[in-house]
């Protein structure tokens, strides 16, 4: 699969999470569409989540372990359901948005 395929940006979290499920403070909720999930998680694939304004760092996370997590219905999207996943939990890459592309490129031979 590409980065493309695998990849979650979060502009907005969900605000709340540390009342909603007794997270402790600080700590934002990364939604992540349940349904790509489940997908995702059927082929024990490794995703890659970016949230906030810097396009840039990305973090990865294994698409079951966020199997794990609460899920929780977006009110202002009729049947959405996501994943709320404790930013905390994902791990920072050591890469960026940009070099997965480039690595997605060179193995599709596009470089």
């Amino acid at each position: 699969m590409t980065f493309k395929e695998l990849h979650f940006h979060i502009i907005s979290p969900i605000y709340g999470v540390t009342k909603i499920y007794g997270w402790e403070d600080g700590v934002l909720g990364i939604g992540l569409h349940k349904g790509r999930i489940d997908k995702l998680a059927e082929s024990d694939e490794t995703i890659y989540v970016g949230y906030g304004k810097n396009t840039q760092i990305i973090h990865t996370i294994k698409a079951k372990k966020v199997q794990e997590y609460p899920v929780h219905n977006v009110p202002s999207y009729k049947n959405v359901q996501t994943y709320v996943v404790k930013s905390t939990d994902l791990n920072k890459s050591q890469m960026t948005r940009n070099n997965y592309e480039v690595r997605d490129m060179m193995i599709n031979g596009n470089l």
